[in-house]
């Protein structure tokens, strides 16, 4: 494997309920192997957004889909802040087996 796409999820519960925050990954192999991966953020991914057990209302009281924009936006802003690459690359491990490199946090 050389390549993966895919969203990245984080869920906690809320007085309201289970909160769960997607947003867009991209991870590649960098030319030379012994670099490793890197890991990018991606913009607009299909299934990006905030998904809540209650609605969450606009400045003209309309309810949001978990996928408009404003709701995509905050994804996009909280995982902006997140070091993505250490769980993007173990999950990947766990699902593909070895990549050939350990992220430099977990190496020994």
């Amino acid at each position: 494997m050389s390549h993966a796409r895919g969203l990245i999820s984080m869920s906690w519960m809320s007085p309201w309920g289970e909160i769960i925050v997607q947003s867009g990954f991209k991870a590649a192999r960098q030319p030379r192997a012994e670099q490793g991966w890197y890991v990018l953020p991606v913009p607009d991914a299909r299934g990006e957004g905030v998904v809540l057990p209650c609605p969450v209302i606009d400045d003209c009281g309309r309810p949001l889909s978990s996928h408009s924009e404003e709701l995509r936006s905050l994804a996009w802003d909280f995982w902006s802040y997140q070091d993505i690459e250490i769980p993007v690359l173990s999950e990947l491990e766990n699902r593909y087996g070895d990549l050939g490199f350990r992220p430099l946090a977990t190496r020994c």
